[in-house]
């Protein structure tokens, strides 16, 4: 997993509409009743960072045997084997034992290439540019489970320059509408469990990232909203680039309106996943005075709730609101009347994995963000 295993521990409960998963430090492993196409796995999550196969389980007396044979019967008959040493949740050093395997591999004339990095385990960049995913390349995961030390090849890393081009490299990025990452948007909408052919919507669309991950998943029935004319159009520029650098994807819809009149152009109760990052407020400077943070904390707070009053009136009744809300220094909007008020409970799946605040949420940010993101998931009540 990344940097947020427990939110991507529920994307792939989402996904797999399983929860009988094992954690192991970083890693989540999953015994699959039948096979699953890896490389269409890992297209579809956000927060899987690796995915790979376990081939057994080893000892770390035994482990670099367990990799050589492995290695032997899978080295490429012309060139060079290309290889690398992953050690999560363990003490394992695999350092001391690459260059042995290196010196076992020369014995038996298959020549090799230990890939090596100053960070362990060795980074999804490190794995695909260093030819480790290709033919002549193996990865091997050692995984500290339990009582056991799992054997493990990595089949597929994120993609990782392309989320970088989806979030760079489009023609329009407005830091005042808000820039959410599309890992974290492609991961919002896994947790709205809805299928292809449901209506999703994205009410506060700004520059149309939550939008373009859900065409590039296959949804054929999605709708962006904003009150800013701009935003319609970023958002519409952003797919058509889309559209061009990848594939041509389905059509969405779009309205230029705020979320209060979405009624009158949506279709009530139509609605089977609202998945939206509204506004997290004014970019901060760092040396607001209390008054003016309860200032903006007040102003959001109104809009969450006059929010989830307009999604009553879109959301069918088995609908779900994944929405992100933000962390002002340290202050979490409480925004939990309102909502409850409008009829709305967080979604209970995911209890045993939401963050240690009793807010029933997932807490997204990095070291040195003035703002972090809270994210909820909730559903209608019966």
């Amino acid at each position: 997993m990344g940097n947020h295993p427990r939110l991507s521990q529920a994307e792939i409960i989402s996904f797999l509409k399983t929860n009988d998963l094992t954690t192991a430090g970083n890693c989540i492993l999953c015994d699959l009743a039948k096979q699953i196409d890896l490389t269409k796995l890992q297209d579809t999550l956000g927060g899987a960072v690796k995915i790979g196969i376990i081939i057994g389980e080893t000892a770390c007396d035994t482990v670099i045997d367990d990799i050589f044979e492995y290695a032997k019967k899978n080295a490429p008959q012309i060139g060079k084997l290309y290889f690398g040493i992953s050690c999560y949740n363990t003490s394992y050093d695999s350092k001391k034992d690459g260059l042995r395997l290196k010196q076992k591999l020369a014995k038996h004339n298959i020549a090799s290439r230990w890939v090596q990095s100053r960070q362990q385990p060795l980074s999804s960049v490190v794995v695909k540019t260093n030819k480790l995913l290709s033919a002549r390349g193996i990865e091997f995961v050692i995984i500290h489970s339990g009582a056991k030390l799992l054997l493990g090849v990595t089949k597929t890393v994120q993609p990782f320059d392309e989320f970088s081009a989806r979030d760079y490299g489009r023609p329009y990025r407005d830091t005042a509408s808000g820039m959410i990452p599309p890992k974290l948007a492609k991961i919002m909408i896994n947790l709205a469990r809805i299928t292809k052919n449901d209506a999703l919507l994205d009410p506060f669309c700004g520059s149309g990232t939550i939008l373009q991950e859900a065409l590039l998943m296959g949804y054929t029935r999605v709708i962006g909203a904003d009150i800013s004319q701009k935003a319609i159009e970023n958002t519409k520029a952003n797919v058509q680039w889309l559209s061009h650098y990848y594939k041509k994807l389905p059509s969405q819809t779009l309205y230029q309106t705020s979320v209060n009149s979405l009624h009158k152009s949506i279709s009530p109760h139509s609605i089977k996943g609202i998945v939206t990052e509204p506004y997290l407020g004014p970019p901060l400077r760092g040396d607001e005075s209390t008054r003016e943070l309860n200032d903006i904390v007040k102003k959001l707070v109104a809009l969450y709730a006059s929010s989830f009053a307009a999604f009553k009136k879109l959301l069918a009744p088995d609908g779900k609101v994944v929405i992100i809300a933000p962390i002002i220094k340290n202050t979490r909007l409480p925004i939990f009347p309102e909502i409850r008020s409008a009829g709305f409970n967080h979604d209970t799946l995911f209890a045993r994995l939401y963050d240690d605040s009793g807010r029933q949420s997932f807490v997204y940010g990095r070291v040195g963000q003035k703002v972090w993101r809270e994210i909820f998931v909730f559903t209608l009540k019966p």
